[in-house]
This record gives structure tokens, sequence and C-alpha cells, in this order.
């Protein structure tokens, strides 16, 4: 497996957003007047998207980044700060007043994590882990799509609180298949196959 700075640094920068954007929902989850005003469950449904969503960014950019060896490129400079400000965004959009920004929000984050999962996919196309980065980028593609429809269903017609909590579940449900993606890629590379082909 490639072992170079360049990936050791990056892992480092993506780690630090994780952090940065976990600590940023806490902060959002633990305030006195949002425990106070969440009395219906969709805020705390949203906190678990954008936690789940930011484990399986994270995870996936991971096992690509264990794969790769290349120099560094534009892309790897933009994607993360743009999973920070989308991610964070959606973050400090918990509440029901503000779905159509929250939701808009997680669906450029998922837009961004699918754009950078396909360029990288690109690059460790000789690597036999590309199935489960592939899943994953797809996965993400798709919970682009629907955020950005639930966004536009929103703005334009008053969506019932079950079936937000139902679209909210579904989101993380698609992120934990994403998750479910990368895990599948860490067990090839980790496989014996993987060793005697590397």
């Amino acid at each position: 497996m490639p072992n170079n700075r360049f990936a050791a640094v990056q892992l480092t920068l993506l780690s630090v957003i994780v952090a940065l954007i976990l600590e940023n929902l806490l902060n959002q989850v633990s305030g006195s007047e949002a425990l106070a005003t969440w009395t219906t469950p969709i805020p705390w449904l949203q906190a678990a998207v954008v936690a789940v969503t930011v484990i399986t960014i994270w995870s996936g950019f991971a096992l690509i980044l264990s794969l790769s060896d290349r120099p560094p490129a534009t892309v790897d400079f933009v994607y993360p700060f743009g999973l920070l400000i989308t991610l964070s965004l959606a973050a400090n959009s918990l509440n029901t007043d503000q779905l159509w920004q929250f939701f808009m929000h997680l669906g450029l984050g998922s837009a961004f994590a699918y754009w950078a999962l396909c360029v990288e996919q690109n690059h460790i196309e000789q690597s036999g882990a590309t199935t489960g980065v592939r899943r994953a980028a797809l996965i993400q593609g798709a919970d682009a799509l629907l955020c950005f429809g639930v966004m536009a269903a929103v703005l334009l017609v008053p969506v019932p609180q079950w079936l937000l909590s139902l679209i909210l579940s579904l989101m993380i449900a698609i992120q934990i298949a994403a998750a479910a993606g990368t895990m599948q890629g860490w067990r090839y590379t980790t496989s014996e196959n993987f060793q005697g082909n590397a």
C-alpha cells in the first residue's frame, strides 16, 4: 500500500475538518435553547444525518488516501474546505424553520463528496478497490439529488412532519449504505489477494 507524506497530510487535514464539523454540530445540539425548542424528532434526525454523513465521507476518503500514490492536485485542497463550509452550514440549520436551507447545504456537501470521490476513483483504477469507492460515490450522488428534491418540495408545498421524519431516516440509511461500501473496499485492501497484487 502506498504510504506517502501527502496522503498523511491530506488525511490529517480531513480529520481536522471532520472534528470542526462535529464540534459545530455538538454545539448546536447541546445549546440550551435548542434542547428547549426541539419538540419534534426532526431536528434530532437532522443532527444524526449530518453526523453520519461526515463520518461516512471521512471513511471513504481515508480509504482512497491509503491507496493513492500521486502528487497533490487542486481538488485535494478544494473539497475539504467545501465539505467544511457546506456541512457546517447544514449543522447551523437544525431547525424546522430552516428546512430548505438544511437540505440545500447537505445536498451541496454530498455533491462535493461525489465530485471528489469520482476524481479520486480515477486515480486508483488499478488497485482493485474501486468497487467500494464507486459505490460510495454513487450513493453520495443519489443523496445529493434526494436533498435537492426535498429542498424543492419544502419550498413549494407544506411537507408533513411524518414524511420529513421518514425522508431523514432514509438519508441516514443511505449514508450507512455508503459506509458499507467503504468497508467493502477496506476488506479488499487488507485481503491476501490485494496484498499479492500490490
